[in-house]
């Protein structure tokens, strides 16, 4: 375990845009509708004793209690003792969770960037937190787009830790998620990939936000008449007052 945390955390959906994130300790936790539970998610699909978790040095299990609507990973219902891997989602009856790894490396808690390519935000950067963030027009939402065609929590990005990677997953929006043109569930995202949400187009950036095209100009026309090092400097003093 990492000194002054823990390893392991369980991020639940409220269904409205929000998050609450629960630090998960060694052992077993119980999962379910009673107050009497670890973990008390106080939602009528759950049953009163739902499910446990039993979190290990280095994985997670989870096991449903014989509920009535269900413990689902990763789409499938599970009937025994389950890994659940960091960052793919459990939904408890109705409820969505993640399973959240936090690491001391840039990816337990990096900000990643996406850039509108289209409507009148065309060339606007946004940026979220992870290791989960949701993507939406409520302003609730950890980035929020506010467009008519993307839903209230449309998306969430989150970190998978098995493949080491960032993912978007869909959250049962009305006009869909897309990846490179194809309509997805969940996708893994590397760099690059154009993604639609509704009908705003983004490219994702990954951690590091481009050089806005106005300054990387300044930049251009300063070399052209300064020279390269005293360029640089004036540009990055401007650059500071620009941003203060």
């Amino acid at each position: 375990m990492m000194a002054g945390r823990y390893r392991f955390e369980l991020s639940i959906d409220n269904g409205r845009g929000g998050i609450r994130k629960v630090p998960l300790a060694p052992g077993r936790h119980s999962v379910g509708r009673s107050t009497e539970c670890d973990i008390c998610i106080p939602d009528s699909s759950l049953s009163r004793h739902h499910s446990t978790i039993e979190v290990g040095d280095d994985d997670v299990m989870v096991e449903d209690c014989r509920s009535l609507n269900g413990t689902i990973l990763q789409g499938s219902r599970i009937s025994q003792p389950t890994r659940w891997p960091p960052g793919r989602e459990v939904l408890f009856g109705e409820v969505r969770t993640m399973l959240l790894e936090v690491t001391d490396g840039p990816a337990g808690d990096e900000e990643v960037w996406f850039e509108i390519l289209n409507t009148e935000n065309r060339g606007r950067l946004v940026s979220m937190r992870g290791p989960r963030a949701v993507i939406g027009r409520s302003h609730t939402a950890d980035c929020q787009i506010n467009h008519p065609s993307i839903s209230r929590a449309h998306a969430i990005i989150s970190y998978d830790g098995d493949e080491r990677s960032w993912a978007i997953e869909d959250r049962n929006s009305v006009n869909g998620t897309f990846v490179e043109g194809t309509m997805i569930s969940r996708a893994l995202l590397s760099g690059g990939e154009k993604v639609r949400i509704g009908d705003v187009e983004l490219k994702f950036l990954g951690s590091t936000p481009p050089t806005p095209r106005r300054k990387m100009g300044l930049l251009i026309l300063l070399f052209g008449l300064l020279g390269g090092s005293i360029a640089l400097l004036l540009f990055s003093l401007l650059w500071q007052m620009a941003d203060s």
